[in-house]
């Protein structure tokens, strides 16, 4: 528990891990020097567990390769701005790939305005009207600053039941649109992200601004069943 302070280039960690249990806090405390630029995921473990990145009054710059992911929060501005930059909300089994959606917590501010990605899971076959954020896919909250998004890209993932009822796998939950809310702001969103590998023979996957939220809306592709009258 408590905290762990670095106020200076650290180029030895390969990963690291923030993790608290119960009603411990583990907070990873970046100082105004502070730099994990080496370790190509940080991961907030679980509910509780936070990086501390408010002394850099400009945000923590993400570096090209590193993920920020998990369940937890990240305390100050956080810049994805890089390409091969990633946040991830998500529960992980190390050293990965994420077992299940989550949502992750950023107090002050988002920018993805040069680059940069999203990585957003469905688990379940829902949508805002039949799931939950954090259960059945991921969500990013942004509590205090702005949020912009021009620039950056989205990239879906599909895990659990999902992952065997992907888009193009003719189950009947794809032949419906669909909206998701994939991000909340304090303010409407700046901007909206592409959607890298949102092309399916199903449909099409794009993103919206919808007051302070951003989301994910699946529209269906046109009928090309041929009806031959003769």
């Amino acid at each position: 528990g408590g905290s762990f302070g670095l106020n200076a280039a650290n180029d030895n960690f390969t990963g690291c891990v923030i993790a608290g249990t119960g009603t411990v806090i583990a907070n990873f405390v970046l100082g105004a020097n502070g730099s994990i630029n080496n370790s190509p995921l940080i991961l907030l473990a679980n509910n509780v567990a936070s990086l501390v990145v408010d002394a850099k009054n400009a945000g923590y710059d993400v570096p090209s390769g590193q993920t920020i992911a998990g369940v937890g929060s990240v305390r100050g501005k956080l810049n994805v701005s890089t390409a091969v930059a990633q946040v991830h909300p998500g529960s992980y089994a190390l050293p990965g790939p994420v077992t299940a959606p989550g949502v992750l917590t950023i107090t002050n501010g988002l920018s993805m305005a040069n680059g940069g990605a999203y990585l957003w899971d469905l688990k379940t076959l829902t949508d805002d009207d039949t799931g939950a954020a954090g259960t059945d896919f991921g969500k990013l909250d942004v509590t205090g600053g702005g949020v912009n998004l021009s620039g950056g890209v989205l990239t879906l993932g599909f895990v659990g039941t999902a992952a065997a009822n992907d888009p193009d796998s003719g189950n009947v939950f794809w032949k419906e649109e669909h909206t998701w809310t994939i991000l909340t702001g304090t303010t409407p969103p700046a901007g909206k992200l592409a959607v890298s590998n949102g092309t399916w023979n199903s449909g099409v996957f794009l993103t919206q601004v919808s007051g302070n939220n951003l989301e994910l809306v699946y529209k269906r592709g046109m009928d090309t069943t041929v009806i031959v009258i003769r």
